[in-house]
Parts: structure tokens; sequence; C-alpha cells
């Protein structure tokens, strides 16, 4: 979605080359979101709503693709920072109030790290490379968030992975190699 939108909205070229790394992850993310069980409601609406999350992270890529040249990374972080937490509080209403002395610590220092690695220091590095890259490469590079989900579900939570999903995974990191070895060396960090 990211390379359709850099395309259409950003008016990048995209060779043939390029278009069959994106297909080949393309086909890997379908292979690791196909589900064994019968298409339902249930199925339909996950699908729908995984579809809207797609969307999103892929007008992250450009919003962050137009706004990286003027606004310093850390700037960017921090609008990010802001921006999320505006758009998740009304979701948690529903679960307010709650005791905040009941929260361990050991939660809250879990919380601070993951805070801090993903939002803060994440998010710098990704608007520092953001402004070198393609739309359709850093696109490409976000495919790798489901196959990290895939692992994590196997080794923190012991489920087991069928085989159509481990070759999905296969072809998604293949297509980041390719597509960063395709790339040409225009990175000047």
């Amino acid at each position: 979605m990211a390379a359709l939108l850099g395309v259409v909205v950003l008016r990048e070229r995209l060779s043939l080359p390029q278009a069959g790394v994106v297909a080949l992850a393309m086909a890997g993310l379908v292979l690791v979101a196909a589900t064994g069980s019968a298409l339902g409601t249930a199925t339909l609406l996950g699908n729908l709503l995984v579809m809207g999350a797609v969307a999103c992270e892929a007008s992250f890529v450009l919003l962050g693709k137009r706004l990286a040249p003027p606004y310093q990374p850390l700037r960017l972080a921090l609008g990010a920072n802001m921006v999320g937490p505006a758009c998740a509080a009304p979701l948690t209403l529903r679960d307010m109030p709650f005791d905040i002395a009941t929260v361990p610590r050991s939660i809250w220092l879990m919380g601070s790290w993951y805070a801090l690695s993903a939002s803060v220091f994440c998010l710098w590095l990704w608007y520092r490379g953001l402004p070198h890259v393609e739309a359709w490469l850093a696109g490409l590079t976000t495919a790798a968030i489901p196959v990290t989900a895939l692992a994590g579900s196997t080794l923190v939570l012991a489920e087991s992975i069928e085989a159509r999903k481990l070759l999905g995974g296969a072809l998604v990191l293949a297509a980041i190699g390719l597509g960063a070895v395709a790339q040409p060396s225009k990175l000047r960090c």
C-alpha cells in the first residue's frame, strides 16, 4: 500500500524489479495472514481492521516522507508521540477510572522501556532514515511487522507455526533483503 501511495501521491516511479519485490512481500504477507478456519464475520471484521491498520501505516510512511526533510527527526518523533495518545484516549475511557497504585512497579518499568524504545528511539531512527529511501522501500520494511509478531508468538507464547506461515515469513524477509540490495547506494547519513 505504501508503494502504491508513493506512486500516486508522491509521484515516485516504481521499476519492474521494485514492483516484483513488493509483490513478493505481498505474497508472503498473504501466507502469514491466511487462516485455516472458515471465513466468518469475525474473520471478515479482523481482516477489515488489519486493512485499516495497513492504510494507517502506509499513510504514516507518506506523511513522514513529506515532513522529514523540513523538520528534525526528534521533533517529528515528539509530534507522533503527542498525536498517538490523543487518538487513543477516547478508546481508554471505557476502562477509566482505575487505581494507579495497583499497577506494579515492574509494569511501570516495562511500560517506560517500551515507550522509550518503540516511541522515541525507533521513531527518531525512522525519521532520520526516511528522507534517504523511496516510499516503496520504506513501506517494504514495514512488512516485517507481522513476521516479527509471528516470531514473537512462537518464542514468547509457544504457539506453533504452520509451514505456510513460515514460507510467508521467508518470502517477506527475502523481499526486504532483495529490496535493500536493489536500492542504489545513496544513503549518506
